[in-house]
């Protein structure tokens, strides 16, 4: 992306929109933090917001950890705000072959000779696929242990791994040694968990509405799932979703999303999601149910 003056003055002089008081920007990808610079622009520019229409601004990112380091220089320098951080992590249980392994105790530990945390309320997501369930319980603990308090796991859309049995039975098997653990160690840390507690009555994504996905030529959609940056969207002409741009403002006929809030758990889903996306995750979902209801 490189339209960021564009951005800036769309924000600021559009009547689209209504923009709430404290804005957030995340830098997806990709991996954005190999384009440290070219966020760091972006950042710089955006901050202007500030200043020109009294608002605040915070910025984050969805990362792998491939280049961890920029994500530390930025943190340290005040740049992102650690609850805007988001930390994709697929876990496979080799620690030799996990480089970044190293990395989160270095984002929880202050260096001095008296522990005192840093960043330990980045959030850290799991990816749930044949390759880390296995590891999910192992991964969960290691966490806690560094004392992370923002844990969460996510399922893959278009994959093929929720197909198979002994997939599922070990997912049910890691749900249940993860619940054991939250259920000793309350507050409930997972955020899966916590969500199956508390807040089965809000919808599956509660960002609709609240967001705006920017694509690289300055479109504008409802979410980065709802754009055709998207490859596992079930939407066949997925066009009826851009919203508009930041240079000639939104399409008035652009379709409204709006997602139903009065499901049950286990089909709660992405507006995005296929017909087959959504019954393989139907399965896992239903194992969720399973394991987190029981007493």
């Amino acid at each position: 992306f490189e339209f960021w003056m564009d951005l800036l003055l769309y924000i600021k002089n559009t009547k689209d929109f209504e923009f709430d008081n404290n804005l957030s920007f995340h830098f997806t990808g990709g991996e954005p933090s190999l384009y440290f610079y070219d966020m760091l622009e972006g950042i710089i520019t955006l901050r202007a917001l500030s200043r020109l229409k009294g608002i605040s601004t915070r910025f984050g990112m969805i990362t792998n950890l491939s280049d961890p380091d920029n994500l530390l220089v930025l943190l340290d320098n005040k740049f992102m705000h650690p609850e805007e951080i988001s930390i994709s992590w697929d876990y496979n249980g080799d620690y030799k072959d996990q480089t970044n392994i190293t990395y989160f105790s270095e984002l929880v530990d202050n260096y001095g000779g008296i522990y005192k945390p840093r960043y330990y309320d980045i959030c850290v997501k799991m990816a749930v696929t044949k390759r880390t369930i296995p590891q999910l319980y192992e991964a969960y603990k290691y966490l806690r242990f560094l004392n992370f308090t923002n844990i969460g796991y996510y399922f893959v859309n278009g994959t093929h791994d929720y197909d198979d049995e002994e997939v599922r039975e070990e997912f049910r098997n890691q749900l249940q040694k993860i619940k054991e653990f939250c259920d000793i160690q309350k507050p409930y840390i997972l955020r899966n968990y916590n969500d199956f507690l508390y807040n089965q009555s809000i919808p599956f994504c509660n960002k609709l509405g609240e967001l705006l996905y920017i694509d690289t030529e300055g479109g504008i959609w409802p979410c980065a799932f709802l754009s055709d940056d998207s490859k596992v969207h079930g939407i066949n002409n997925i066009e009826e979703y851009k919203i508009g741009d930041i240079f000639n403002g939104i399409n008035k006929y652009r379709s409204h999303i709006v997602e139903p809030t009065s499901l049950d758990w286990v089909n709660r889903f992405c507006p995005a999601c296929s017909i087959e996306c959504k019954e393989k995750i139907r399965i896992m979902k239903q194992i969720e149910l399973d394991v987190f209801s029981k007493k």
